[in-house]
């Protein structure tokens, strides 16, 4: 999200991609670093890279989200002259060496990264190609939140993950966007786990088009045959208050139909074939404008 005070801008030419010499060396696992930290060094994937800005000051800056081989994701930030020489440097799937930077506790006001801390880079900021590609456990870590603990999360910044089964497939539709009336293409998808609760997922731009239409296919198909509902991965989404409790996708969500994660899906199968199937699903909102509505009550003054 574009944080207060910061505007686009182009900034200088700075040098290119190639100008990041590959190197071997060792590097520390990002769970070690605290603000303590002096001299480190981590190797990690960049798994998103935000725009070149500039605060209302003048100042350059581009935030990154890294993640190393533990699956441990960090928020990287990069100002002034490290801002414009990195940011048209760092591809996003690279794997660098970054080091000579800060590390600071995270704003989670800003933030959605799941790490207390973050990293600061200035002038002195080192990255460096790396020389070897393999992204073995380059993705971050997982954690699942059933779908009956989701009410819990609305209002909060932090996205969540969650693994369900796809009960329902709603047909490719579209919004018209408010910032320039552009369509937008957008697909529902009913998720239900074994807490018997159920949600809707909204999956927005090509993420609908292009997975949503692969799970369109794959319910229908399994319908027809009798079979359990395909199983959707879904990371980093966003919890809203839509119908109580509503998911969206963001644009770095990653989505992973069927997936080969063991303990959760094979827990999900499990319960659909014993009685998942003829389990009445209650919307993991229900109740929750009722319940909004007593706090709004009981926290407003009393006229007598």
């Amino acid at each position: 999200a574009t944080r207060p005070g910061f505007a686009a801008t182009p900034g200088p030419a700075p040098p290119s991609a190639s100008a990041l010499a590959s190197v071997r060396k060792a590097a520390q696992p990002i769970h070690t670093l605290n603000p303590y930290s002096a001299t480190w060094t981590v190797r990690a994937k960049v798994t998103s890279k935000g725009p070149l800005r500039s605060t209302a000051s003048g100042t350059s800056v581009f935030s990154a989200e890294l993640v190393d081989a533990n699956g441990t994701p960090v928020e990287a930030t990069f100002w002034r002259e490290a801002a414009d020489r990195l940011h048209p440097a760092l591809a996003v799937d690279g794997i660098y060496y970054f080091s000579k930077g800060k590390v600071k506790p995270a704003n989670k006001a800003y933030s959605n990264v799941r790490n207390d801390y973050c990293l600061d880079f200035g002038p002195t900021a080192l990255v460096e190609a790396s020389a070897d590609a393999d992204d073995a456990g380059m993705q971050a870590a997982l954690a699942y939140v059933t779908l009956d603990k989701l009410a819990a999360r609305v209002g909060k910044k932090a996205p969540v993950d969650v693994v369900g089964l796809a009960v329902a497939v709603a047909a490719l539709g579209s919004v018209k966007r408010k910032s320039d009336d552009a369509e937008l293409a957008r697909r529902d998808v009913t998720l239900a786990d074994a807490s018997g609760r159920s949600v809707t997922l909204t999956l927005w731009g090509a993420t609908a088009e292009g997975v949503g239409a692969e799970l369109e296919a794959a319910a229908a198909a399994a319908a027809a045959a009798g079979a359990p509902p395909p199983v959707l991965s879904a990371s980093s989404c966003r919890v809203g208050d839509y119908n109580g409790v509503s998911l969206s996708s963001l644009g770095r969500s990653a989505l992973t139909m069927e997936p080969a994660y063991g303990a959760a899906a094979d827990a999900l199968r499990a319960w659909w074939a014993a009685d998942g199937s003829t389990t009445t699903l209650t919307p993991a909102g229900e109740g929750m404008a009722g319940a909004r509505g007593l706090a709004t009550a009981r926290d407003s003054p009393r006229h007598h």
